[in-house]
């Protein structure tokens, strides 16, 4: 089994274990979100515990000689400044102590001089404030166990699937479409929708794209580990699905693990029940529109989607959380708990959210690809990385060498 860091940010495994800590998740989900035994949890809880108890970092492996994970002076004396005012100068929000917008105020005004360019965490900075005794936690504030299994912030977990039925009935019920939704798991929000006449690897990084695009990057995705999603195949006209749904998860967990977003799989459909529950719900509102519409087009059909999924987000009070989506999102990102992560601006998304291959330079300065053969200069006997991506109507194929542009074609 790969190690626990290399799968999953060191934050979600952090609000995992304080969640499982704090009763807020049984111990099986807690063993079924980090992939690890029973042992091997209460280990790693005990490390945590030890950590907070020392008002020092959590780190997965007891490595605690890192400089990283110290202060320097004019950081500290930032947050003195910070802190202090909060305490003990502060009129409407005096007392307030938001520990994430305080991260987010050291990670821009020192986000050139960091050694390892990592975002300050509020739990350090949380840590810093009980030690200098600006902050004492009241019991008030102490969590309280959920009656229902969830994340106790948003953007923390997003749940991710697909389901193949009869979306628009005017086709015939012979034909059935794809409908993938992504959800954010503590808000129950829906952050991502795209209905397609069959799914494709290609249709789920697009999703992801628009979705991080538009919210930010979680910290994991969750999904079926059993049928995660066909592979789009490629045969220069049109995508097909001919390949193996390994492929298809290699491609998926390849460019969630280029932006630091974990992914876990669920052990059974079942587990992922937000999600699912959510099909239910459309399911008895879109096929009825499209059908009484006589929608016999994707793009039409998306555009009901979106007006159904956003009462959902802005009306409709949910069944177990007792609130609209939107506004239980809302109120966690104003109390701080909020888990996303902005897009770097540097990020090449055509190139993370692609297909990618790795071919090598024939001696003509050329590669094969979806047997044809493309010019793209030096590096003979070299191996390049080819990202397709297959957009209608043009699709875009480009090329790189050591992390460097070096052909790019539109047909």
């Amino acid at each position: 089994m790969e190690q626990i860091h290399n799968r999953l940010p060191l934050e979600f495994v952090e609000q995992v274990l304080e969640a499982f800590h704090h009763q807020q998740i049984p111990e099986a989900k807690a063993c079924e979100l980090l992939d690890v035994k029973r042992v091997h949890l209460y280990r790693l809880r005990k490390r945590w515990f030890d950590s907070h108890r020392r008002s020092e970092d959590f780190q997965l492996y007891g490595r605690r000689e890192s400089n990283f994970h110290h202060f320097d002076e004019e950081v500290e004396a930032f947050l003195h400044q910070q802190l202090h005012w909060i305490r003990y100068e502060a009129d409407n929000f005096r007392g307030k102590f938001n520990f994430a917008h305080l991260a987010e105020l050291a990670s821009l005004k020192f986000k050139f001089k960091f050694k390892f360019k990592r975002p300050f965490h509020r739990n350090s900075i949380r840590r810093f404030a009980i030690r200098h005794g600006y902050y004492h936690q009241t019991a008030e504030e102490k969590r309280k166990p959920y009656c229902r299994f969830e994340m106790p912030q948003v953007g923390m977990l997003f749940q991710h699937d697909s389901s193949n039925h009869c979306w628009m009935p005017a086709l015939g019920g012979e034909h059935r479409q794809d409908l993938i939704i992504t959800k954010d798991d503590h808000s129950r929000m829906i952050v991502g929708a795209s209905l397609v006449e069959r799914e494709t690897a290609f249709d789920h990084l697009s999703l992801a794209r628009q979705t991080m695009v538009n919210f930010g990057r979680p910290l994991a995705y969750y999904v079926d580990r059993d049928s995660l999603y066909y592979f789009g195949g490629f045969d220069g006209t049109f995508i097909k699905n001919s390949k193996s749904s390994e492929e298809a998860s290699i491609q998926f967990l390849r460019a969630l693990k280029a932006l630091d977003v974990g992914l876990i799989y669920a052990n059974t459909p079942q587990a992922k029940g937000k999600v699912e529950k959510q099909f239910n719900y459309l399911q008895w509102r879109v096929p009825m529109l499209c059908e009484q519409y006589k929608v016999v087009d994707p793009k039409d059909a998306n555009k009901i989607l979106v007006d159904v999924i956003g009462y959902y987000n802005e009306q409709r009070v949910h069944s177990e959380t007792k609130e609209i989506p939107s506004v239980r999102w809302k109120r966690a990102i104003g109390e701080g708990r909020s888990s996303l992560r902005p897009l770097e601006e540097e990020t090449d998304l055509d190139r993370v959210f692609a297909l990618q291959y790795i071919r090598t330079v024939r001696k003509d300065s050329t590669i094969q690809f979806l047997s044809r053969s493309w010019k793209v200069g030096g590096g003979v006997g070299q191996q390049v990385e080819v990202c397709l991506l297959p957009q209608l109507p043009k699709q875009k194929l480009i090329v790189y060498h050591q992390n460097q542009k070096i052909a790019e074609y539109l047909f």
